[in-house]
């Protein structure tokens, strides 16, 4: 069923929940406007969104999704909360400062990868041991982005590197062109996560051959899927309990190979501690969060 399958398209990013509506059935006789604000500029990490568009499941579902790019990865909440946006995509570090400044939304779903960092190298800089990097550049996507740049530098500086003051952090602004850092020899060594650098070697197998994955961290809680805190308690369940499904049926395992992710978990709170300890701990060990950067 058509409406069954946009709604499940709306797992990548989105949030079926947060339409902002206060009924819990959505009429195809004509298409509602929805606002998705991703979490950075338009990339794999959003291909099943983008499909779902283009086949016209939305469309059937009665919905005109609109995603649009943020100005900043701090900017998709701040729109959501505003009541500007229908759904969000954030960055987890971005959705809990969100929370203890006092806007008011709810995390619904978030995403369970494999190792979550990706760091690279190419093998002419000789990079065998984190140590082998002291004076050189190591490029990531955004200064805030959890998986691509905060593990990587805890990952870095747990392992005797002094991120601060032994490299020098170059934040360019997406996975993409983290990687391709790397393989113009403008970098040492750049991060990502295993989904675009996946890409990467499908789309460019003779660059990525030439360049050579060094580490990755351990899995972590993901990317979450954000409504406001005024969406019907019953609806924002319901979308959740579709993400939470959506890897045991066919359709659902298809859009999640295509992105390629293994599911979707229920989170809260509670869910989301593990992300609050690890930026404490990234806090203490690797620099203060509430130190401006340069």
């Amino acid at each position: 069923m058509r409406v069954r399958s946009a709604l499940l398209a709306l797992c990548c990013v989105l949030a079926l929940s947060a339409c902002g509506s206060k009924q819990d059935v959505i009429s195809t006789s004509q298409s509602k406007p929805f606002t998705v604000v991703l979490d950075f500029f338009p990339n794999a990490d959003h291909a099943a969104l983008y499909s779902a568009i283009a086949n016209g499941d939305f469309r059937a579902a009665g919905l005109n999704v609109q995603p649009e790019a943020p100005s900043d990865p701090s900017a998709p909440l701040k729109l959501l909360a505003a009541g500007k946006a229908d759904v969000a995509i954030s960055y987890e570090p971005e959705l809990l400062l969100a929370r203890d400044q006092g806007l008011k939304l709810v995390s619904i779903g978030a995403l369970v990868q494999r190792p979550l960092t990706s760091i690279i190298a190419l093998p002419s800089q000789h990079i065998k041991k984190v140590a082998d990097l002291k004076g050189k550049k190591v490029s990531y996507p955004a200064r805030t982005a959890l998986a691509a740049t905060m593990m990587p530098q805890y990952y870095l500086r747990t392992r005797g590197l002094d991120v601060n003051h032994d490299i020098e952090n170059l934040y360019v602004g997406s996975q993409e062109s983290s990687i391709m850092n790397v393989y113009l020899g403008n970098v040492a060594a750049g991060a990502t996560w295993p989904l675009p650098w996946e890409a990467f070697q499908k789309e460019h197998p003779d660059m990525a051959h030439e360049l050579e994955l060094k580490w990755e961290t351990e899995p972590m809680i993901n990317n979450g899927v954000v409504a406001r805190d005024d969406v019907p308690e019953q609806l924002a369940r319901r979308v959740a309990q579709l993400l939470d499904t959506l890897h045991t049926t066919v359709e659902g395992k298809a859009m999640l190979a295509r992105m390629p992710l293994s599911r979707f978990e229920l989170a809260d709170d509670q869910r989301y501690r593990v992300i609050e300890d690890f930026l404490h701990k990234f806090s203490q060990t690797v620099y203060p969060l509430d130190e401006p950067r340069k």
